[in-house]
């Protein structure tokens, strides 16, 4: 077996636009799952997902017009076109793969009208996780999987405005009660301070009565 000698990076696949589209969606939808905590949570929480929601920002910005181009409905030459992905993948099926496999397939993908983003996703997925050319309920199951995947990422925009504020409120009054706290504990030191220093007033012997210094 020869021997690899050199490693040349370009010569590695740039990640496709739908590969970068799924991690950029994964991103917003870990921000959407840490809003409730961050809300309900102590000013490092909010802090924190305040600044992840503003690295985040033009991220969440660029999924809005990829989501609306994945949602355009596939037609049947890129269904057909989508099946020929797994078929070439999955060389190992051999002639279990015939015709009529592929149109029973294709008839059944067209019937749910999918999404190019749910078909091309689903496809994705089906690669990465299948080891055999898929029967007709494991291209439906992934196809339903990516295509409840996408509504969840628009959903997650449509929210994530609105969690802003409510964290961003809760951060507002986290940060007043953080202060109230601060100036406490400062008061209660600089009391604590004032019990445990020396009298600066002069010692006087105690008068009697009649004003004359007892001795």
């Amino acid at each position: 077996m020869g021997e690899i000698t050199e490693f040349n990076p370009a010569a590695l696949p740039i990640p496709s636009k739908l590969v970068q589209f799924e991690k950029r969606a994964n991103a917003a939808i870990q921000l959407l799952y840490g809003s409730y905590d961050a809300e309900s949570g102590d000013l490092t929480k909010q802090r924190d997902w305040i600044r992840r929601y503003g690295e985040l920002a033009p991220v969440l910005a660029s999924l809005v017009p990829d989501l609306d181009a994945l949602a355009r409905p596939a037609t049947r030459a890129e269904i057909a076109d989508a099946i020929k992905a797994p078929r070439a993948n999955f060389h190992n099926s051999g002639k279990n793969v015939t015709a009529d496999t592929i149109r029973i397939l294709a008839e059944c993908i067209g019937s749910k009208e999918p999404s190019t983003g749910a078909l091309k996703l689903a496809v994705g997925r089906m690669i990465d996780d299948l080891e055999f050319f898929p029967v007709t309920k494991n291209a439906l199951d992934a196809l339903a999987a990516m295509t409840a995947f996408l509504d969840h990422i628009r959903y997650g925009l449509a929210s994530l405005p609105g969690w802003h504020a409510r964290v961003a409120q809760a951060l507002t009054e986290s940060e007043r009660e953080h202060a109230q706290y601060v100036a406490r504990r400062a008061a209660q030191a600089a009391y604590a301070r004032s019990l445990q220093a020396p009298s600066s007033a002069p010692h006087q012997p105690p008068t009697t009565a009649k004003g004359r210094q007892r001795t």
